[in-house]
């Protein structure tokens, strides 16, 4: 996919899963401590954490190629022992594949052996090259990276819901003499805290993975009738 400076992908994929894993950092200062929150600070937290939505992408990227391995879902669903698109649609799938290039010729004869499986691969390489417009690839794409960079936060997300939900609950409990005294907005900083925990507990998993990966694998090889 072609990655402008501030496109749908970078700012859904990218940007918008920043901010998520950063979020308790961003509510516990600006709730519970209003009165460092001038403009000057906020200037200063804010930028600092935008700065910090650059950095997320390459610890995820690096996190993504030693403990989740790319696989490639769609060239594993043409494999003709697969049984994820039924007989009649990868039959067609591999005639028009056959039709297109001669360096595809390994579709007319299908089989489980590695060399298939190798063609498959470079007729997924060809897919995500002709369909990079294709509105339906594009949204399925997003959604997976998106999700991949949640998955591959995960720990880092947990941990800093933890500690600013523990920073929040100990300042409110040794700087205010009661919980009357407590403002509204710290147990606001620290049910929000919760709330994003049990998110990245249970909200982002490895088989919610799997599945917008799928999904996208699916969505790139429909377009094969379109070519």
């Amino acid at each position: 996919m072609k990655i402008e400076l501030l496109d749908a992908y970078h700012i859904r994929v990218r940007l918008s899963a920043s901010i998520i894993v950063l979020a308790p950092v961003a509510i516990t200062i600006f709730l519970c401590f209003q009165e460092i929150a001038t403009v000057v600070s906020s200037s200063i937290i804010i930028a600092v954490l935008l700065a910090f939505t650059n950095y997320l992408p390459i610890v995820q990227r690096q996190i993504y190629k030693k403990k989740l391995p790319f696989k490639n879902y769609a060239a594993q669903f043409l494999m003709p022992d697969d049984e994820v698109i039924n007989p009649t649609s990868k039959k067609r799938y591999y005639k028009k594949l056959a039709e297109i290039d001669q360096t595809f010729s390994e579709f007319q004869h299908p089989n489980a052996s590695k060399s298939f499986y190798q063609c498959c691969e470079s007729a997924i390489r060809y897919l995500r090259e002709k369909t990079r417009t294709n509105s339906l690839v594009m949204e399925e794409n997003i959604n997976y990276g998106f999700y991949r960079t949640l998955y591959s936060n995960k720990r880092i997300g947990i941990l800093l819901c933890i500690v600013f939900g523990f920073l929040a609950a100990a300042y409110s409990l040794f700087y205010f003499k009661s919980f009357a005294q407590i403002p509204v907005s710290n147990y606001i900083a620290f049910s929000v805290n919760i709330v994003l925990l049990a998110f990245w507990i249970f909200g982002v998993t490895q088989n919610g993975l799997e599945s917008t990966a799928k999904q996208y694998a699916k969505a790139l090889l429909s377009t094969i009738d379109s070519i």
